[in-house]
């Protein structure tokens, strides 16, 4: 008998958003602030962003970073 996984099973689905209404994420740290070249994924629990490796920001583990949004809908930017 086979095992049924949920391992691939999404508790919330994710949308693809038209280019002009994508968030745009910086990176905040004490020394830089970096925007991504590309950010592969936002979900509830964090985001995946990727940097060009000659312009990446210099993030050291175990510190915390500040992350700025901004996207259509809202009325202002947010730091988290």
């Amino acid at each position: 008998m086979s095992e049924i996984r949920d391992d691939d099973r999404r508790e919330v689905y994710r949308e693809t958003l038209p280019p002009d209404a994508e968030p745009q994420l910086t990176i905040i740290t004490n020394d830089e602030r970096a925007i991504p070249d590309n950010i592969a994924d936002i979900n509830a629990r964090g985001a995946k962003v990727e940097f060009d490796p000659a312009a990446a920001p210099s993030l050291i583990p175990g510190r915390n970073i500040t992350v700025g949004v901004e996207a259509p809908g809202l009325s202002t930017g947010i730091e988290i």
